[in-house]
């Protein structure tokens, strides 16, 4: 009577799994599933054979007690009288394993490594007195990161040498390598245990002397202490000199070890090493460089929060090998992240004080441009930009912030880039750096599909007009290029009418769609598509021909900003610049080399081209002068706030101050005025 009201145990089971897909080994079912509530995976053990019952509850029992890394990790179980639930970490069977581990130097790897930890799971049973009695492939499983475990405790088959020997030759299908083969007769001769066996494999010339072998064992062992709720790998606990070595070798034999070994369990350990050892900042550039093997689910849910986690990190030396990466990992971020926790934090680039952090800032803020919400993209980005471009001591910036903004023109709302784009583009061509009066002819070419006809003729023509008599004569090449295709536009309208409406089509055209180039305009576009300017700046040349080796020095060995001061990016030092800031890079060119080839006979210094005599005394007289006020052109003049007139906000009004009056002057007037009551 009682047992129709008993509780089936089994229904109470926390995790969930398809019933409909399984793998069969030995007594049991395998089926992929999760805890209720979790994302966690996990597989799932269903007893296949009611007459095994009491062993598969022995099986659990024993996963329950043992813990040890090359053990099957226990999660959870559920018992009746016919049936057994067992949830594990995810794990397959070695035999199929073993048909998708790859051939040559690879399978090797697998399966030297894989042997290595099943002795290792033996021989601390062997140690521990128990043993495992029941030594055979559909007892062994392996992990997503390549780790074999040992589970199948529910039977008894035979002594644990003899079976792993046995193994071992089923593996290698009877050929087995020389360096292991008098290990097996001494193992099938009962002539060594297990724990001597392993001894001897790891020992000078044996068969796990294997320099992969080594670094997977330095990464899992060197070192290792587990605190709860964190355990410590070998970059962890290990000096920062035994950390160098570790990420040296994890640098160098990468193309050697198998994708799944890479993906999730170097990868991993690198990735602790940062945050939690010291490893340090370059870890960063091999970490993102083992995260391109992950797939685009695991890339989300493993490396995106770690990024996340980086760019809230006050030290500079991480945040500059962040804006380096940036292309690597852009596009996988998601649009809330980007705009709730990483835009905050990326925009603090923009006004320090190091050029090499606002030069890198631009240019990932261009691989996230796509990402941004309307308010970060069109009134907070564009502040910075004009900031930049107006106020910004280095013409490489300068330079780069008017291709950026070219770049970006098609992610702009329609009225933001009627408003920005013809200032800010016109500005530059007031440049007194010359690639960026370079990089303001091409931006306006670029982007000539944004413009109504009226526009180009009566803003973008005049503004470039002056540039024809540039000193520089790469400028006068792209200028006279911009005025002919733009010209020729206004002619064919000119001659059939009924062409403005499809030449002004993409002017209102939706955010993110790119205009539509015309032939005359695909070599500026190609140009922005494809160059950035180097950072060039006279003002530290000196400063950087004088660090040059220490340079290189500290990009081995970068040195991290003060954590407690301010917010982490005051006085960053030379010797923690990358190449870009090298005195080798600095004016060897503009970025622009397909485009601006050397003419015949014409000579370049090193910071710019030559200035041409016949327009030099000329341009002396009539160049404008990039800060000047007061011209004809104030619709795109400067606020004080850096930002262009007209974008999002009123224009500012100035009232004259009022002269100051003396004392000798002020009691006259104030008779004549009493005079003036009287009368």
């Amino acid at each position: 009577m009682w047992s129709f009201f008993a509780r089936d145990p089994l229904r109470d089971f926390q995790f969930e799994f398809d019933k409909t897909q399984s793998l069969s080994c030995s007594i049991w079912r395998l089926h992929e599933g999760s805890k209720r509530g979790f994302t966690e995976e996990s597989t799932v053990f269903v007893l296949a054979e009611e007459s095994r019952v009491e062993d598969a509850k022995s099986n659990a029992k024993k996963l329950k007690l043992l813990r040890h890394p090359n053990i099957l990790k226990y999660f959870d179980s559920a018992e009746s009288e016919k049936c057994v639930y067992i949830a594990t970490e995810r794990v397959r069977p070695l035999q199929i394993f073993l048909e998708s581990a790859g051939t040559g130097q690879k399978r090797d790897i697998n399966l030297i490594w894989g042997i290595h930890q099943l002795l290792c799971g033996l021989s601390f049973l062997e140690k521990a007195g128990s043993g495992h009695g029941n030594v055979i492939a559909s007892s062994v499983y392996v992990t997503r990161s390549g780790e074999w475990k040992l589970s199948g405790f529910e039977a008894k088959s035979g002594d644990d040498r003899r079976c792993f020997a046995e193994l071992v030759k089923d593996i290698y299908r009877g050929k087995l390598p020389k360096l292991f083969a008098p290990i097996v007769s001494r193992l099938n001769s009962e002539a060594s245990t297990l724990s001597d066996a392993l001894d001897r494999l790891k020992a000078p010339g044996g068969f796990f002397d294997d320099e992969r072998i080594r670094l997977l064992r330095d990464i899992e062992h060197l070192g290792k202490i587990c605190l709860p709720p964190l355990s410590l790998c070998a970059f962890q606990t290990a000096s920062k000199e035994d950390a160098q070595s570790i990420l040296t070798k994890v640098q160098k034999l990468m193309d050697d070890f198998p994708t799944d070994l890479c993906r999730f369990k170097i990868l991993p350990a690198m990735m602790n090493a940062h945050e939690y050892g010291t490893a340090g900042v370059t870890a960063l550039t091999t970490i993102f460089k083992y995260a391109q093997l992950l797939e685009a689910k695991d890339y989300t849910s493993v490396v995106l929060p770690f990024v996340v986690r980086l760019f809230g990190s006050k030290d500079r030396a991480t945040r500059l090998r962040l804006l380096q990466n940036m292309d690597q990992f852009a596009p996988h971020l998601t649009a809330s992240a980007v705009n709730s926790e990483i835009f905050p934090n990326l925009v603090l680039g923009f006004q320090d004080t190091n050029p090499t952090i606002r030069e890198h800032t631009l240019k990932a803020l261009l691989a996230l441009a796509s990402k941004l919400n309307p308010n970060n993209l069109n009134v907070e980005t564009l502040k910075h930009l004009a900031r930049l471009q107006t106020r910004d001591e280095e013409g490489g910036i300068r330079t780069n912030t008017t291709i950026c903004l070219g770049k970006m023109a098609q992610y702009l709302d329609v009225e933001t880039r009627r408003k920005v784009l013809i200032p800010a583009f016109c500005r530059s061509l007031k440049d007194p750096f010359p690639p960026a009066r370079s990089a303001g002819v091409l931006a306006l070419s670029a982007c000539q599909g944004y413009f109504y006809l009226a526009e180009v003729a009566c803003r973008v023509l005049p503004a470039l007009a002056p540039l024809t008599i540039d000193p520089e004569k790469a400028v006068r090449v792209e200028v006279f290029k911009a005025l002919n295709g733009f010209v020729q536009k206004l002619e064919k309208v000119s001659n059939d009418p009924t062409l403005k409406e499809g030449m002004e089509v993409d002017v209102n055209a939706a955010v993110g769609k790119d205009a539509s180039t015309s032939g005359w305009a695909g070599w500026a576009m190609s140009a922005l598509s494809n160059n950035l300017v180097k950072h060039i700046g006279s003002r530290r040349k000196a400063k950087s021909e004088t660090k040059s080796e220490n340079v290189k020095a500290e990009e081995e060995n970068p040195v991290s900003g003060n954590e407690e001061d301010g917010d982490g990016w005051e006085g960053i030092g030379e010797e923690e610049l990358v190449n870009d800031t090298n005195s080798e890079n600095i004016g060897q060119n503009w970025g622009w080399d397909n485009e601006w080839e050397k003419q015949p006979g014409e000579t370049t210094s090193k910071t710019e081209v030559e200035r041409d005599d016949f327009f030099a005394p000329i341009v002396a007289e009539k160049l404008p002068d990039a800060n000047a006020k007061g011209d004809s052109w104030d619709s795109w003049e400067d606020t004080d706030d850096g930002t262009w007139k007209g974008i999002n906000e009123a224009p500012v009004t100035r009232k004259t101050p009022r002269k100051p009056v003396s004392n000798s002057e002020r009691q006259p007037r104030l008779g004549a005025r009493l005079g003036a009551k009287k009368l």
